[in-house]
């Protein structure tokens, strides 16, 4: 499984910022409640104050979260010698799905501003939509509240598609019995 897909199934599912996803820890996760959840943490500004909030997991994001487990003790996206994983690394792995695809490739805060444009499809409120990316001021929260043209939909069901971790998992399980 390519290792790009996992973050970005949870930036896609959560609305993360990169930062954020980075710097989860195991710690933070809660996957073993009713209602799963993690807690990510940014900092505003260089030098600033470190600021979690709760984040709901859906069962994608548990799902992709979990299969990372005993990678690491503390992270829970490490690269391969358990460091923070360099954004750099991790977008040209995702690269390779994208250009088998022929699809554009898309940056993870492009994914993320994929998660923002999807919840204001919804019908979300402005606040809601801000509260779900961790965003302070509903002014930045503007640029997802105008409606995705139906090709860019076509693009994110394909890459859906691609991300989708389940079925690939099963895929691989039938190959090996």
């Amino acid at each position: 499984m390519c290792l790009a897909k996992i973050p970005s199934a949870v930036i896609s599912q959560t609305g993360a910022r990169w930062v954020e996803a980075e710097r989860l820890v195991w710690s933070e996760v809660f996957t073993d409640r009713p209602e799963p959840f993690c807690l990510l943490t940014t900092r505003k500004r260089r030098g600033g104050h470190e600021k979690k909030r709760p984040c709901p997991l859906t069962a994608t994001a548990v799902y992709a979260i979990e299969s990372m487990r005993g990678q690491s003790p503390t992270l829970v996206f490490p690269s391969r010698d358990g460091a923070q994983i360099s954004y750099q690394t991790l977008f040209h792995q995702f690269k390779r799905p994208c250009d088998r695809l022929n699809l554009p490739h898309y940056s993870f805060h492009q994914i993320r501003h994929w998660a923002g444009m999807v919840t204001t499809s919804m019908g979300r409120s402005k606040k809601a939509v801000a509260d779900f990316l961790g965003q302070t001021d509903t002014g930045a929260t503007e640029r997802y509240m105008h409606a995705a043209k139906p090709e860019l939909w076509e693009v994110a069901r394909r890459l859906e598609q691609e991300i989708d971790l389940r079925e690939e998992e099963e895929a691989e399980k039938a190959r090996e019995n």
